[in-house]
């Protein structure tokens, strides 16, 4: 196997790397948080409400709970919106699943 081949497998495994900390470094801990969170309540409105309005009053909350960190200092509320957007649509394929 020529020299250049295991080379060119390195960087590109180097840079996969560098994509996966990069991942899982811009999510952190309060992402998963607030993915988990917003879920469990999207799935726990799917209990008494129908899917899309579950989701509508979930994302309100999101929006309310972004509101609350940024008028208290926070500078995350994209990061925060994001991620908790990505839970409720998690929740929400888990709660038609279920």
């Amino acid at each position: 196997m020529p020299k250049n081949s295991l080379k060119k497998k390195s960087v590109l495994s180097q840079k996969i790397n560098d994509l996966d900390a990069l991942g899982r470094k811009w999510i952190g801990y309060d992402g998963l948080l607030n993915m988990e969170t917003f879920a469990l309540v999207a799935i726990l409105f799917m209990i008494f409400m129908p899917i899309f309005v579950s989701a509508g009053v979930t994302f309100l909350l999101a929006l309310v709970k972004c509101y609350c960190d940024k008028k208290q200092g926070h500078a995350n509320e994209k990061h925060d919106l994001i991620c908790s957007g990505i839970g409720i649509i998690f929740g929400c394929i888990l709660g038609f699943a279920l």
